[in-house]
């Protein structure tokens, strides 16, 4: 359960990229996204995925995370971009087999 949010303008550069970052609370941890608003996502797509709270920080944020940072009392998890490439993928890519 998320106690509470909060989003902080231009806090860090990942890949020399100004990133806001989106806190997200809970009684168990705390999650740090660090996103360039640039980097579009569709957050609708995503709105059944709760791991991490990934369906709020969809909707927050409505862009890629270029880092994140994950607190508990146990353990931290860190996650950070190395490059990002730029693809067009045909719609027959995502195909299922009849």
């Amino acid at each position: 359960k998320i106690l509470k949010y909060e989003i902080n303008k231009k806090v860090v550069k990942v890949l020399d990229r100004w990133c806001d970052e989106l806190i997200l609370f809970t009684d168990k941890s705390t999650i740090k996204y660090y996103f360039d608003g640039n980097l579009k996502i569709k957050s609708e797509l995503f709105k059944n995925h709760i791991y991490s709270h990934w369906n709020l920080y969809t909707k927050l944020a409505e862009s890629l995370p270029l880092k994140y940072v994950m607190e508990f009392e146990e353990f931290v998890v860190i996650g950070e971009a190395t490059e990002i490439k730029e693809y067009e993928i045909n719609d027959d890519f995502f195909a299922l087999p009849k």
